[in-house]
């Protein structure tokens, strides 16, 4: 499945970015690259593509990939949680 889109979060500095990561792979997702960032979060099949541009402090998130368990919605809102706990 997949094809959830794209999500664009704004003021996101260099910290916010480790803290995020470093929650992802606390929650035993494997995270692949250092910008772009390949993210497989191990639980139904959702993987992640993230974009960091340190120029514009905006990070381009989108889900790639999951088996369809989980509607988008869902998996945007606790995508969306963890970006905003670190705004």
């Amino acid at each position: 499945m997949g094809g959830c889109g794209t999500h664009s979060y704004q003021n996101i500095s260099r910290e916010k970015i480790d803290l995020t990561l470093k929650a992802l792979t606390k929650s035993n997702s494997t995270i692949t690259g250092k910008n772009p960032w390949t993210v497989d979060t191990r639980y139904f099949g959702v993987k992640l593509a993230a974009n960091w541009n340190q120029n514009t402090q905006t990070l381009n998130l989108s889900i790639t990939d999951s088996d369809g368990t989980i509607p988008c919605p869902i998996i945007w809102k606790y995508l969306d949680n963890i970006v905003a706990k670190y705004k």
